[in-house]
């Protein structure tokens, strides 16, 4: 059979089209060019091009006279012209086209026609059209920017005031708030505006919000034209507040007509009479538009709605917070001392209530912020992503996790960006790790590349601190039990960034959430914070005095005929009914209302006397509800059963994609849902209403429901692993189990092994029941690899099991032996398991595609280096690298390569294998490949290491480990590149850090069991207790070595002794014979051979040492390996100065000092090779080089101990390494 043809040649690189110019001419002037430079524009050069932005082409002689109106024309045309010449030269082609008319060119872009994200970012400020210049020396210039600002302003008031109404439309009360209280702030006599906000506050169920927000209009129109708010705007008042209509906070109580008939002078408190006259008209002109209820409509609200409804309305959002003021206390108490705030309860006893409550007081004047009392509002909650709210120097940014939030990582972080940045509409406007984020949960993941979740953390960090940057920021995170664990793993490390930066303003936090639901992540976090970093507020449920005060409150707000009877002593023995009947918590004392309320009213105690033997005993407030849904009608039923299935993707279009009904007649359904205090717009009211929704859905038809809500998602970007979970649920198991691979995939991306290991656990389970064996086989295998990246053994056992039954397709077979081969020889090095992975290679291009067959050749090369089999391993890796020429990298690819770069370091082919590890990182890096840029970073590292670089090498190492921490979560996990850093820092005589960092991992690898990984470090740790000159403290290091699988740390365990002995003044040598039958079981055997060999010259005859080490010498130097060259040409000058040859010692010296010169001294201790070279030029009367040496070496060692060497090893470091006391005695010999 003929090879595949190759594939065609890429298509040569198209030119990079030029970035198109921006201009920005709000506040400061700046143009930002094609090379990206930002140039501040100059005050004429800013208005000549303001006006060809806003009124377009423009002709010469009409720019000229509006920008140099004293000049002649013709010398104004001049300036013109050079002016133009001017702008090209500095900022670029690009910008201004035409010769006459001027206009700017096409590409061009500017911020004086905002697009709608960019009306809702501006929304806080006025347009500031060339703000930051005054334009006083000419007229029409000026007139034409103030009637363009005007212009404007009046758009911007419009397009921020349609995006209100669209984001109220859809149910995004947070935005909607955010973008009308954000005009109001601009334009504080916008009557309209004002009545907008405050109905949507109301209707949010923040009162004291919409009451503030009266307060400081009030305040603003008496301050400018000394009038109050208009009639209708005061009965709005009454109405939210309770009250009888009461009279404006100015001066008289007739509003604005009042003011019309004032004089200019008697307006004086504003600036000018003109500004007051003004400031009139456009207030009556306002009014005019305001649409006028008279007062028996307010008055008959109850007829209007119906008293149900009224009631309903009044226990789904009473009008006072009652029994919380010492918790709000307690929460401020805790805020006050910069620690994150944590509510805890059970559900439903009001814990989103007292988060409301407390941003509203966030938001409220600082002067009342400890004034919160029992009497304030009591809000339902807040939207599931609430826009910063504003007051003064305070802001609160409020967010909500919900059921389903699980099946998305970084839900969460998604929904704080977006509560945090609301102007920023799309994912293309966000910053690149949010955007790939926001890719992955819309379910377009090939759009994204992976996201890191430490720059996913500083990018959120950076959007908070903008935030605070000039109010100080309080963000309140409700029901986080319901948070996915990605989210909940990124939060610890974003609570404690703000402590860690050290900004004068960091984020304040509250979270609340369920006191038996704490995730492990947050209860991990809080036994490390609590109590200096944070502080927990439990949540109890209300006593009998404080059911009283709610009774008295929803007495006083009832309409006639539905209240309760308000006499004390009804109201004490209603209260102690209900505390009795509920345990005093607050949704379950509601629900008891609302069900008395249809068992005859509210009237009396006899009521609930009466139906307290129906209701359900204490604590059963689900069937408390289960009860109130099985009373609804049945449109409202299947309503309601269809948003518990949908749950947060629930929303007008997927209700009527579902029911197969026309929007319109829903609207009685979802009337009656709402008026039953169910459902809330879009949303339940309370979460154990959903829970008692869902376990109400009919077994029967729920099936039917859950596969056309899959199918409405499917076209509507909902998230894959919910769409799964819906496919799975109809019993659709083949489309669930490509949708669960889906999710699987794409969840990769974020990094987040965990989820996707149970996604694809999913995946395989529902191809088992679709009868598709090849598809499970597809779905283990990526379950292997998933566990293989998290470390997981026994779950890479499981899945190579189970892979093992699924041998009866080409692919399943081909997958099977793979697994086997990778896991078999991982765990055993044998030829058996190599054995599996070489046989799979020819099925693999055909059945799994080239880049598969490269990571198998990646993986034998790999093995048979490993069994010391050098020139099989290199054929290996030469067929492999052949591949890697010409295929585009994915896991497989990188993978490969990888191997066959570590393949050439074991080989002793360290350059070749430094410039294929550099271009493994290129790779990873470009494709966002982070887990495999860290790890090919490390490998990187021990090349250069072995190339004489080691600070280069520490530095990689040190940025690799950084980068797999941060993919572990901040986790540093114990790692065979710990021993690479602590080698290098004892190279760089780093011996504190080198020694804590083993330390640390010898305590962790003996917990965790790992055998391998304890031995060497504690290896490590004797080498460094040898460098303090503490070889007793080595020996404690010898034993277990010699117990492990691995040879390797026998043999250098067997090293270390004999350096022990020598010390000691013993012999070496048989331990040194050991180590040497032990060379051909290890990897890289010739460089263990030139380290033994190295010791065996210590105790050689001269001669014999020194024709020794020149045989490894010139073998290490052929390889360029500077790690064994370095160490063996010191041990050799040792030798011929013991044969007396000095004048060859001195050669060698002088070879050796000057390879130090760009090579770092290594393997030995350091300051060997100073002593070695010290004697060397002694001997042959070289007085001024040995001078040198000695200097040099005498300040490093000074240096070391000072710096970092442990103060407890600080004299035995000078005084008992054999090395120092040498030199130091040679330093008294030395004339000053």
């Amino acid at each position: 059979m003929a090879p595949p043809a190759p594939p065609p040649p890429p298509p040569p690189p198209l030119a990079a089209p030029r970035a198109p110019l921006r201009l920005a001419l709000r506040g400061t002037p700046t143009c930002t060019g094609a090379d990206g430079r930002q140039h501040v524009l100059e005050r004429k050069d800013a208005a000549l091009l303001a006006k060809l932005a806003l009124d377009g082409p423009t002709a010469r002689a009409e720019l000229a006279a509006l920008l140099w109106p004293a000049a002649t024309p013709a010398q104004a045309r001049s300036h013109l012209r050079q002016r133009l010449s001017r702008l090209r030269r500095r900022i670029g082609a690009g910008l201004v086209d035409g010769a006459d008319p001027v206009g700017l060119e096409a590409g061009c872009r500017h911020d004086l026609e905002p697009t709608a994200p960019e009306a809702a970012a501006a929304a806080t400020s006025p347009p500031g059209l060339l703000s930051a210049y005054d334009y006083d020396d000419c007229a029409t210039l000026r007139a034409w920017i103030a009637r363009r600002a005007e212009a404007m302003a009046a758009r911007q008031r419009q397009v921020a005031a349609d995006l209100a109404a669209t984001a109220e439309e859809r149910g995004d009360a947070g935005t909607a708030r955010w973008l009308r209280e954000a005009a109001l702030a601009a334009d504080p006599l916008d009557e309209p505006a004002l009545l907008a906000l405050m109905r949507l506050h109301h209707r949010c169920g923040d009162r004291a919000a919409a009451l503030a927000a009266y307060r400081r209009h009030a305040a603003a129109l008496h301050e400018m034209i000394g009038a109050q708010p208009g009639a209708a705007t005061r009965r709005l008042l009454a109405e939210i507040a309770g009250t009888e209509a009461e009279p404006g906070e100015g001066p008289g109580d007739d509003g604005i007509g009042g003011a019309r008939a004032r004089t200019a002078g008697q307006a004086g408190q504003v600036r000018t009479a003109k500004q007051a006259k003004q400031a009139k008209q456009a207030i009556e002109a306002r009014e005019a538009t305001v649409p006028q209820r008279t007062d028996a409509s307010l008055d008959t609200t109850a007829g209007a709605l119906g008293t149900d409804a009224v009631v309903s309305l009044a226990l789904m959002r009473p009008p006072q917070l009652v029994g919380r003021a010492v918790d709000l206390a307690a929460l401020q108490e805790v805020l006050r001392g910069e620690r994150v705030a944590v509510l805890m309860g059970e559900p439903g006893v009001g814990k989103s209530r007292v988060l409301a409550a407390l941003a509203a007081m966030e938001q409220a004047d600082p002067s009342t912020f400890t004034a919160f009392n029992d009497s304030t509002q009591r809000a339902p909650g807040f939207p599931l992503e609430a826009a910063p709210r504003a007051h003064g120097d305070r802001q609160s940014l409020q967010v909500q996790c919900r059921p389903g939030d699980d099946a998305v990582p970084y839900a969460l972080v998604l929904r704080l960006a977006r509560a945090v940045s609301p102007a920023l509409a799309g994912a293309d406007q966000w910053p690149p790790e949010l955007a790939r984020l926001a890719a992955v949960a819309d379910g377009r993941e090939s759009a994204a590349a992976p996201v890191h979740p430490l720059r996913l953390r500083d990018t959120l960090w950076r959007l908070l601190d903008a935030a605070a940057s000039s109010r100080r920021l309080t963000v309140l995170v409700d029901d986080l039990q319901f948070a996915d664990l990605a989210s909940l793993e990124l939060l610890p490390l974003l609570l404690d960034e703000g402590r860690q930066r050290n900004t004068g303003t960091p984020p304040r936090w509250v979270l609340a959430l369920r006191t038996a639901e704490v995730p492990a992540t947050v209860q991990g976090w809080l036994q490390r914070a609590v109590p200096h970093d944070a502080g927990v507020v439990h949540l109890p449920p209300l006593d009998a005095a404080q059911v009283r005060q709610l009774l008295a409150s929803l007495a006083a707000c009832l309409p006639p005929g539905a209240a309760m009877d308000g006499s004390d002593a009804a109201l004490a023995d209603s209260s102690r009914r209900l505390h009795r009947h509920t345990g005093g918590n607050p949704l379950f004392l509601l629900q008891t209302l609302l069900e008395m309320q249809r068992h005859g009213g509210l009237e009396s105690a006899a009521v609930l006397q009466q139906a307290g033997a129906r209701l359900p005993a204490s604590g059963k407030v689900r069937d408390l509800l289960a009860r109130r849904l099985a009373q609804l009608g049945a449109p409202a039923a299947e309503l309601l059963h269809v948003a518990a299935l949908a749950g947060q993707d629930f929303g007008v279009e997927l209700a009527a994609f579902v029911l197969e009904r026309h929007t319109v007649d829903l609207a009685d359904a979802w009337h009656e849902l709402e008026s039953a205090s169910v459902m809330d717009g879009a949303r339940f009211a309370h979460d154990l209403i959903a829970e008692a929704a869902r376990h109400a859905v009919p077994a029967a038809q729920a099936p039917h429901w859950h596969a056309r809500i899959a199918e409405h998602l499917v076209g509507h970007g909902g998230a894959p692993a919910r769409i799964a979970g819906h496919w799975r649920a109809a019993g659709r198991f083949a489309e669930a189990g490509d949708t669960f691979a889906t999710a699987a995939a794409a969840i990769r991306k974020l990094l987040r092994q965990y989820e996707e290991a149970e996604l694809l656990e999913a995946a395989a389970d529902c191809h088992a029941r679709a009868g598709r064996p090849e598809a499970v086989a597809e779905d283990l295998f990526n379950l292997f690899l998933a566990q293989w990246s998290r470390k997981q053994r026994q779950g890479m056992r499981d899945a190579e099991q189970r892979l093992q039954a699924l041998r009866e397709t080409p692919r399943g077979a081909l997958l099977a032996d793979i697994a086997r081969g990778t896991l078999g020889f991982d765990e055993r090095a044998d030829e058996a398991s190599l054995a599996l992975l070489i046989g799979a290679q020819e099925a693999a291009p055909r059945l799994a595609g080239e880049n598969m067959l490269l990571w198998l050749l990646g993986w034998e090369a790999s093995c048979w280096s490993l069994l010391n089999e050098p020139e099989r391993a290199l054929r290996a890796a030469e067929r492999g690298a052949a591949i890697g020429e010409v295929r585009t990298f994915d896991y497989f690819a990188t993978g490969g390569l990888l191997m066959i770069a570590g393949t050439h370091e074991v080989c002793a082919q360290v350059r070749k294998a430094r410039d294929l590890l550099r271009k493994v990182v290129q790779v990873s890096r470009a494709a966002g490949d982070y887990a495999y840029e860290n790890d090919s970073t490390c490998h990187l590292s021990l090349s250069e290491y072995h190339l004489g670089h080691v600070d280069v090498a520490s530095e990689l190492l040190q940025a690799g480990r950084r980068g797999l921490a941060e993919l572990n979560g901040g986790r540093a996990e114990p790692h065979t590149t710990d021993f690479y850093q602590s080698r290098y820092w004892r190279d760089q005589g780093r011996y504190a850090e080198a020694m804590a960092l083993m330390a640390e991992n010898h305590r962790r690898t003996e917990q965790g069991g790992e055998v391998n990984l304890h031995a060497i470090c504690g290896h490590e740790l004797a080498l460094s207790y040898v460098a303090l000159g503490q070889p007793e403290r080595a020996r404690a290091y010898l034993d277990k070595p010699r117990q492990v699988p691995k040879k390797q740390a026998h043999l250098e365990s067997l090293v270390l002794e004999a350096e022990l002995e020598r010390l000691a003044g013993r012999a070496g040598t048989p331990a040194l014979q050991a180590a040497l039958a032990l060379v051909p079981r290890c990897p890289r055997p010739e460089r263990h051979r030139w380290r033994i060999e190295l010791e065996l010259a210590r105790e050689m005859d001269p001669a014999a040492a020194v024709a020794l080490l020149e045989r490894s010498l010139h073998a290490a130097e052929a390889l360029e390996i500077w790690s064994a060259a370095g160490p063996l040409r010191v041990v050799c000058i040792q030798a011929r100065l013991r044969a007396g040859d000095t004048a060859a010692a001195a050669r060698e010296a002088h070879v050796l000092r000057e390879r130090l010169r760009t090579l770092a001294p290594m393997t030995l201790y350091p300051l060997e090779y100073a002593l070695t070279l010290w004697r060397a030029f002694d001997a042959a009367g070289e007085a001024e080089a040995a001078g040198e040496v000695a200097a040099q070496a005498l300040a490093w060692m000074d240096r070391v101990a000072r710096e970092h060497v442990p103060a407890e090893f600080r004299q035995s470091f000078l005084e008992r390494n054999p090395v120092n006391r040498q030199l130091r005695a040679l330093a008294q010999r030395q004339p000053a």
